[in-house]
């Protein structure tokens, strides 16, 4: 049980930190309008992240590696969900993108894992 909390912890992160690292790299906040180069480069990068953090889930998970990732696809969809209900959030287009492609994402790459 405890390996399978720390699959899904350690493949979350992947993606968390990669996020935060595109939107600082970046210089945009991630509910600030941004320009249509910059949302479809990050989304990119996103569903990148998103496909490794999956991945890694299903590496680490001590069996069924595509439920792990699922399980990442699904914090992502549950972070991205929670954010469009925040007042002070400006626009909508990165949680939208996280919950279309990111999330998705991460059980692509959880099935690219053949244990």
């Amino acid at each position: 049980m405890m390996r399978s909390v720390v699959a899904v912890i350690a493949g979350y992160l992947v993606f968390g930190i990669s996020a935060v690292l595109i939107f600082q790299l970046g210089g945009i906040q991630p509910h600030e309008p941004a320009s249509l180069t910059f949302m479809i480069i990050s989304s990119a990068l996103g569903v990148l992240a998103a496909i490794a953090s999956g991945y890694v889930a299903a590496r680490l998970a001590p069996q069924n590696p595509t439920g792990h990732g699922f399980l990442v696809g699904l914090l992502i969809a549950a972070g991205a969900i929670a954010s469009m209900f925040d007042p002070s959030a400006g626009t909508r287009w990165s949680q939208i993108a996280a919950l279309v492609l990111m999330a998705p994402g991460a059980v692509i790459g959880a099935r690219l894992v053949r244990k």
